[in-house]
């Protein structure tokens, strides 16, 4: 077994060497092959763990508690601010770290992270603290998720406007949403809905029902598609209170409502051909451009 302090970059431990006491390195720690740290390790500086072996598959850094203690594997990386008071860390801070990159022939390209940062005042037992994913193609790092201090999800934004899922496409992509019943692409037999619920019941769907020649239907209740207010089929025929709309709109009931009347100030007054519109004398119907009828309506 080899000291447990180890001083400068000089002293090394290889070839499966074991430390079990606390170890204290002051300056960069190189870890090559299947040396092991056991217990406390404090380190001042760098650590590389590197894997020489291309054919060698194992992992390279594990972290684990033995089965019969109570303890949970942790890794923790943690922060103190060198230019706040007492060492308290700031709002902005990036308290941590996890890069991910690979060797493309030239360099090692960093393309993806994830970090936790401060997102407000802390104060005794109270660390506010953002969670940060990034991805990237090309070029750096780009954000792609934050999950806020309260929960909520931002999805292309660094904030979610205080709603638990804010999706934002940015400035170079459309903010849309996926939903896909098979991965494969495989004529799945499964609906694709949106569920709303209140209370824990469900109140409200909106969804395609593969049941129905993938019909586009808005519903109301606990019954899902059996409850379909609001139908619109692959043609754009849209039906209210039917799921079988055999016209652009197709209302199933003996009554429709225009709530609020107009009156034409004269025969050509600006209208487009089928508008209606009623007043407490006269329908009107618009039957061209600009060009008005009207017929007169009488109590009995």
């Amino acid at each position: 077994m080899k000291s447990d302090i180890i001083s400068t970059t000089a002293d090394s431990i290889s070839s499966g060497g074991t430390v079990t006491g606390d170890l204290t390195v002051e300056g960069d720690f190189v870890v090559e092959g299947g040396g092991s740290l056991t217990v406390d390790a404090a380190v001042v500086g760098d650590v590389l763990i590197s894997k020489t072996k291309d054919t060698d598959l194992s992992l390279q850094l594990a972290i684990t508690t033995d089965e019969d203690t109570a303890g949970v594997s942790t890794l923790l990386l943690s922060k103190k601010s060198a230019s706040g008071s007492g060492g308290i860390v700031d709002d902005a801070d990036v308290l941590g770290a996890i890069k991910f990159g690979g060797y493309d022939g030239n360099s090692y390209e960093n393309n993806a992270k994830i970090d936790a940062v401060v997102n407000g005042t802390p104060s005794d037992n109270s660390m506010p603290i953002d969670m940060r994913f990034y991805t990237s193609l090309t070029a750096a790092p780009v954000l792609a998720m934050t999950i806020d201090k309260n929960q909520n999800v931002g999805i292309g934004k660094s904030s979610s406007l205080a709603r638990l899922l804010h999706i934002s496409g940015g400035t170079a992509n459309s903010g849309a949403i996926l939903l896909e019943a098979d991965e494969d692409d495989d004529a799945s037999t499964k609906d694709v809905f949106i569920e709303f619920f209140l209370g824990g019941a469900e109140k409200a769907q909106i969804g395609v029902d593969n049941g129905d020649s993938d019909k586009l239907k808005f519903s109301t209740g606990a019954n899902g598609f059996t409850d379909a207010r609001m139908t619109i089929d692959s043609t754009g025929y849209v039906g209210i209170g039917t799921d079988s709309p055999s016209a652009s709109l197709d209302i199933n009931s003996d009554i429709f409502r225009l709530r609020t009347s107009k009156t034409p100030s004269s025969a050509t007054d600006t209208g487009n051909a089928g508008d209606i519109c009623w007043d407490s004398g006269y329908i009107y119907v618009c039957i061209a451009t600009n060009s008005w009828k009207r017929v007169a309506i009488a109590s009995w």
